[in-house]
């Protein structure tokens, strides 16, 4: 049966109102004005796409809410930084509770899709898959070898079970350890990804030899860097919150005037709760600090939104529209101005409803 919400629908082209029509998963129309026959919608609001978190690191939710002080690499860097202490020492059953806790956080918050970088192995792989159970939440899986360096075996049985490998930087491994690693995943048309110029500025030569599907970071990535990347189309994802807690704030402005194509994650679930609307918020205040809007709203909506469909290769339309999977939430907010009320911050109280293809989470 046909069902309906109504209000400020985001498109990429800037918000409608109007309602959308839906029905088994399936969204089948839009158009502007209110719902056909007087029929009462499901919900009014602002109507957006489900998010994407392009970058999670959600065995770390083991550790959030500890008080947390000391520099990167005291705190997260391998094999010996406390997050890496703290999962070593938990048990399989706290780690995944911990990460159940956290999706649902990502589903009570709008994120229907994330991209989490799996410490631990296998073994990480695994219990991830068993947190997700049967939650309606979609994951590209990035694991990684248990250790800093390269096993035939390990990752020929790792690349089974995963989207691809996401490890840590090239100043943690041996090179040649790593490039044996990357040369394997993309032989196996996995996805490879690293984070890159978080602390330090890293040689990007080098990291663009591993043929890297993305990066994460680049805070420390200089105008050529960013000029390289932009001209090898690689976008980079960007973490505003644990950015500032390690003092290496994104210049979110630069990269835009790069042309770098940027997207968004929460990073350490330690230290960040998953609603990327929290990204969203501190990503809009860093970018425009220094005075006037230098990063627009809508500049914003697009890293969330739009480009992480361009970064996995997703084939379905930019916009929501007819065809395309009914993977949406409608949000109680001012439908005046709604990009500028959605960058300024979105608890879970203010999202009325949510549902993803055939499954409602929320309503």
């Amino acid at each position: 049966m046909m069902q309906y919400v109504e209000g400020m629908i985001y498109q990429r082209s800037g918000f409608i109102n109007g309602h959308l029509g839906f029905e088994d998963g399936i969204i089948t129309e839009i158009y502007r004005g209110m719902c056909p026959g007087n029929i009462e919608p499901l919900a009014k609001g602002v109507v957006m796409p489900l998010l994407t978190n392009c970058h999670t690191h959600i065995g770390d939710a083991i550790a959030h809410g500890r008080k947390l002080t000391g520099d990167l690499e005291s705190l997260v860097a391998p094999p010996n930084g406390l997050k890496f202490r703290i999962l070593r020492e938990s048990t399989p059953r706290d780690l995944r509770n911990a990460m159940h806790r956290a999706l649902i956080d990502m589903l009570d918050t709008g994120t229907g899709t994330f991209c989490d970088f799996r410490e631990e192995g296998l073994q990480g792989v695994e219990l991830l898959k068993k947190a997700i159970g049967e939650l309606p939440i979609k994951p590209m899986i990035m694991g990684r070898p248990k250790e800093l360096k390269y096993s035939r075996s390990e990752l020929s049985e790792l690349l089974t079970k995963v989207n691809g490998i996401g490890v840590s930087s090239i100043s943690d491994w041996d090179y040649s350890e790593l490039e044996k690693v990357a040369k394997e995943t993309k032989a196996k048309s996995k996805v490879f990804a690293l984070h890159a110029s978080e602390r330090i500025r890293e040689d990007l030569d080098m990291i663009l030899d591993l043929k890297p599907d993305f990066l994460v970071h680049m805070t420390k990535g200089s105008n050529a860097d960013l000029e390289t990347l932009s001209e090898n189309k690689i976008p980079v994802v960007i973490c505003p919150r644990t950015n500032v807690f390690f003092k290496n704030r994104p210049n979110i402005k630069k990269m835009l005037s790069k042309n770098v194509t940027l997207v968004l994650g929460t990073d350490n679930a330690m230290l960040n709760s998953s609603n990327l609307f929290e990204e969203l918020r501190v990503g809009f205040e860093l970018a425009n600090r220094t005075g006037g809007l230098s990063v627009s709203a809508e500049d914003m909506l697009i890293m969330a939104a739009v480009n992480p469909k361009k970064l996995f290769n997703a084939t379905d339309h930019l916009n929501l529209g007819p065809g395309t999977p009914s993977n949406f939430m409608v949000l109680e907010l001012p439908m005046d101005k709604p990009e500028y009320a959605l960058v300024r911050g979105v608890s879970a109280d203010k999202i009325k409803f949510i549902t993803i293809g055939k499954s409602v989470w929320k309503k």
